[in-house]
């Protein structure tokens, strides 16, 4: 009599299929608590030995892809488009709108007068059906419909024109098309008989060991087939994650530019965020909106009154500066402890601690800063930055352009793909905007920077220029990441997605 050692996970899928009868591989595995590709293993394996009938069908699911679920999310550009336009609008005003970019505001006009709701007459978007006349798009209804299941197949969408709408979506790259397996299993007659054990049979080999090989009785074996086509497990192997790889590059890159890292408390005193700034003690910026004021302890102890009253006198009359001040300081509104609102706090600790002797010095930071916000997909209480200063004799605005275009370079831009023009910051005279040319968006507004004011340097004992700087590293990470929501860049914890996701090296 043929023998058979069915091992553990064998043994309980014959006794699910004696007790259920015809099953998918997927019910065998929710039945059993056991994953899908341990039960596609056994179901091989029982099937080598015809212990089972296996039936393989395909069929093609849906599932929606990252900008997919973006749009599912925060509108698709035609529905973001519409909530703008009551009869008509000019489109230099869309244009200028920072609910939609530059691409979506193309594709979005592209889908509304494809279907017959706008026309644009020039200059002109005119609404051709009033509000109550456009419902639920088509496609919202069958992203909504994927995004509940997660997975479907096409044949499960009650929609009428389905295969039409989601090839649109799939041409758009709002869904993904694959194709998938159900795999059906039911005993044969010989597996019911040994599940009833009334036969018993060899079972083929799996694996060969060392005295099989010597002794060459592995010529008498029966070797088990192996499907290589089957679904195999994911691997995901530790990673840093995609935002903070971006830091790490910009890192490397400045230090290899011969930057010296510096880091600043969250905590800050107004003095360093405002004061020693040259902000003036009844600036906007200062306001609550603004500014989160700490409650417990609300204030801090200024610093010593070396670099305190040199603050206070140029506020008041200009001090040494040449400038005529600000008349008058808040000495208590200095003292207010708030959580910093920007690097460049850092930037002026830094000066602030220089010596002569370590001139010419390169300096930078890349932290987080906190500010009142309405959260969006374009905003966030917390935020990073980057910012630099270069500290010497001689400097001029010509080498803080060079400073810019090279950065620019190192991030993988090319000359032609750098543009400045005059700007204004309130701390830097004179001031540039650093653009880069980002392929299917176009200018992007990256590198601020200028020259620190005497009324900012001279207080803090510095006798020559300041260049400075900054990088939008939260904007150029949407870019690079290729997301359209900042809390997808820096704050999100989704581990699939972050499986999924590929590093991005700068």
């Amino acid at each position: 009599m043929r023998t058979i050692e069915l091992k553990t996970y064998e043994k309980e899928v014959l006794a699910f299929l004696a007790e259920e009868g015809k099953s998918t591989v997927d019910e065998i595995a929710k039945g059993l608590n056991l994953k899908t590709e341990t039960v596609n293993s056994v179901c091989e394996s029982l099937k080598a030995t015809n212990l089972i009938d296996l039936d393989v069908k395909k069929y093609d699911i849906m599932e929606l892809t990252k900008e997919g679920k973006t749009y599912r999310t925060h509108q698709l550009p035609e529905r973001k488009i519409l909530t703008m336009i009551d009869n008509e609008v000019e489109l230099t005003e869309l244009q200028k709108c920072e609910r939609i970019s530059k691409k979506d505001l193309e594709i979005g006009l592209g889908w509304l007068k494809r279907k017959g709701i706008i026309d644009i007459d020039g200059s002109t978007v005119k609404r051709l059906q009033p509000k109550e006349d456009v419902g639920t798009f088509p496609e919202e209804k069958v992203i909504e419909t994927i995004f509940k299941h997660k997975e479907m197949p096409i044949s499960n969408l009650s929609i009428e024109n389905a295969e039409s709408i989601v090839l649109r979506l799939k041409r758009r790259n709002l869904v993904n098309i694959r194709e998938k397996k159900t795999r059906q299993t039911q005993l044969t007659d010989l597996g019911r008989k040994v599940s009833e054990g009334k036969i018993k049979i060899k079972k083929p080999v799996s694996t060969l060991n060392s005295e099989m090989i010597t002794k060459g009785s592995w010529k008498d074996v029966e070797l088990s087939e192996y499907d290589v086509s089957l679904p195999s497990y994911n691997i995901s192997p530790g990673k840093t994650h995609p935002y903070r790889q971006l830091i790490n590059d910009l890192r490397k890159i400045l230090i290899g530019m011969g930057f010296q890292e510096r880091k600043g408390p969250f905590v800050e005193l107004n003095f360093w965020n405002c004061d020693a700034l040259f902000m003036p003690s009844d600036h906007p910026a200062r306001d609550v909106h603004d500014i989160f004021l700490l409650k417990n302890p609300p204030i801090g102890d200024l610093p010593n009154e070396e670099l305190w009253k040199p603050v206070k006198e140029t506020h008041e009359n200009g001090w040494n500066t040449q400038s005529e001040g600000w008349g008058f300081w808040d000495a208590e509104l200095a003292k207010k402890l708030v959580l910093r609102s920007h690097t460049t706090a850092v930037s002026v600790r830094s000066l602030a601690e220089i010596s002569e002797e370590e001139l010419p010095v390169k300096i930078f930071t890349i932290d987080r800063n906190f500010r009142p916000d309405v959260i969006d997909p374009n905003h966030f209480i917390e935020f990073y930055q980057c910012e630099g200063i270069v500290v010497g004799e001689d400097l001029t605005f010509r080498h803080l352009l060079w400073y810019l275009k090279r950065i620019a370079n190192e991030l993988g831009f090319a000359d032609e793909d750098v543009w400045f023009k005059p700007g204004y910051f309130p701390f830097t005279e004179p001031s540039v905007e650093g653009f880069v040319k980002i392929p299917d968006i176009g200018w992007v507004e990256t590198l601020p920077g200028g020259i620190f004011r005497p009324e900012v340097t001279k207080p803090l004992g510095i006798e020559t220029p300041v260049l400075a700087w900054g990088i939008g590293i939260d904007r150029l990470a949407m870019k690079k990441l290729d997301v359209y929501d900042l809390r997808e860049v820096v704050f999100t914890s989704d581990l699939g997605e972050l499986c999924k996701r590929k590093s991005v090296n700068l």
